[in-house]
């Protein structure tokens, strides 16, 4: 038998891990991360990728604005 119950997620964090590894990254790790992601992203709808930037955003701000400008 499967035990299968609901799981309110408000209050979990999925992005201070992603931000912390961001903030110590090196400005050339960064800005090959975020290359890398922004050419991948750059594939997908509008939707698809706003929703990528708020992700972003919640981990770390400038990692959010540095995807958005490669993306443009």
């Amino acid at each position: 038998n499967a035990w299968i119950a609901r799981h309110n997620q408000d209050k979990d964090d999925y992005f201070s891990q992603a931000g912390d590894l961001y903030r110590l990254m090196s400005d050339r790790q960064k800005d090959s991360l975020t290359s890398t992601i922004a050419a991948g992203l750059s594939q997908a709808n509008v939707s698809v990728q706003n929703r990528m930037l708020s992700y972003l955003h919640k981990a770390a701000e400038q990692y959010a604005a540095q995807v958005k400008v490669k993306l443009t």
